[in-house]
């Protein structure tokens, strides 16, 4: 009885254990073809029509001119840097060839009193900026519903691009542009390709598949060894 208990607790938690490696590694290599696609992506200098003939428009360096929509900016709010919490500043920006898109100007501090917003000086006239083109993995989980105002600017949860677009009513570049620093117009930078890093992934799988190896050895000790140690006290 006390060999099944710990070979059937052996064979239940030991997939567990594998799966939960096998996926940490998977992760760990997905990451680093990301930072080689950024890498290569970042080599060459893009132009918004370039971008419109390809599938995947993320991670791209672009450079474009015209002039911020001053008037029309959101405010992406409970952004935090450096353990304070702020907002990442998205204005509308119009090319001289007349594309719109929305511009990440990167990330401003919040106010001690949370019922107001940040002021956001207006970037005049026209210029030319630089940044990398992204897009969100997905709409973010929100414990409530983001209600956004009817004013400008608008203070928003979660990045919403399709909702982003309607309040706009203005066709949009299906991506957003994120500054690069010490652009026109630009804020603190709080931008990262990858929330984690590649080493950290594999060096959680190496903890999963070190678990499964201990527990491996562990239910043998428990299992051949009790023999061994009864055997040993007989022949006493």
């Amino acid at each position: 009885m006390y060999r099944t208990r710990i070979l059937t607790f052996v064979l239940l938690l030991l997939p567990v254990l594998i799966g939960l490696g096998l996926w940490q590694y998977g992760r760990y290599q997905e990451k680093l073809e990301l930072e080689e696609q950024y890498k290569l992506r970042r080599q060459k200098t893009f132009s918004i029509s370039d971008l419109q003939a390809v599938d995947d428009p993320r991670y791209y360096k672009v450079s474009t001119s015209g002039s911020f929509d001053n008037s029309r900016t959101f405010l992406l709010d409970n952004r935090v840097l450096a353990g304070r919490v702020g907002f990442h500043v998205i204005t509308l920006f119009e090319s001289f060839n007349g594309e719109l898109l929305l511009v990440d100007r990167g990330w401003v501090p919040g106010l001690p009193d949370r019922s107001r917003l940040p002021d956001i000086p207006d970037i005049e006239g026209s210029v030319i900026i630089t940044g990398e083109s992204w897009l969100p993995a997905g709409k973010a989980f929100l414990l409530a519903e983001d209600l956004w105002s009817s004013e400008w600017p608008k203070l928003i949860q979660s990045i919403d691009f399709e909702r982003m677009q309607s309040s706009l009513n203005q066709p949009l570049q299906p991506w957003f542009l994120v500054l690069d620093e010490q652009q026109p117009g630009s804020f603190q930078r709080n931008f990262h390709v990858v929330n984690m890093p590649p080493s950290r992934h594999l060096g959680y799988a190496v903890q999963w598949f070190s678990m499964a190896l201990a527990l491996v050895l562990l239910g043998g000790y428990a299992l051949f060894g009790t023999n061994k140690n009864k055997r040993a006290e007989q022949e006493l």
